[in-house]
């Protein structure tokens, strides 16, 4: 079976989780995450490296949590315009229900908890 890989979009502050998901696909004989914190390192908001990264993945993975991070706002606009070949089709989201303080979500909690 063909190797896919996984483009792993994320607000930095959700590092801790994001490296997990990414640890567990990463188990999986076929699936390749990529996620920058452990794959790729440069200066800058938006070094030319996650441009080729994106350009090689097959699905493109959005941790939404509260708040889109810089870098994360504009990986999400090259998918969705379809930036220097930047041609993903599989985009799956991933809602960071803990981020999110909503009281008609069942998960909502107080902060006292």
């Amino acid at each position: 079976m063909e190797e896919m890989k996984l483009f792993l979009c994320y607000n930095f502050k959700d590092d801790y989780f994001v490296r997990l998901v990414s640890y567990y696909l990463g188990k999986q004989k076929t699936l390749k995450p990529y996620i920058w914190t452990v794959d790729g390192s440069a200066d800058g908001d938006y070094p030319p490296q996650i441009n080729a990264a994106l350009e090689e993945s097959d699905v493109f993975l959005l941790f939404l949590g509260k708040k889109l991070g810089k870098t994360q706002e504009k990986e999400v606009k090259a998918v969705i315009n379809k930036e220097n070949g930047i041609d993903i089709k599989k985009r799956i989201l991933v809602r960071l229900w803990w981020t999110w303080k909503h009281e008609s979500c069942p998960c909502y909690l107080e902060d006292s908890l």
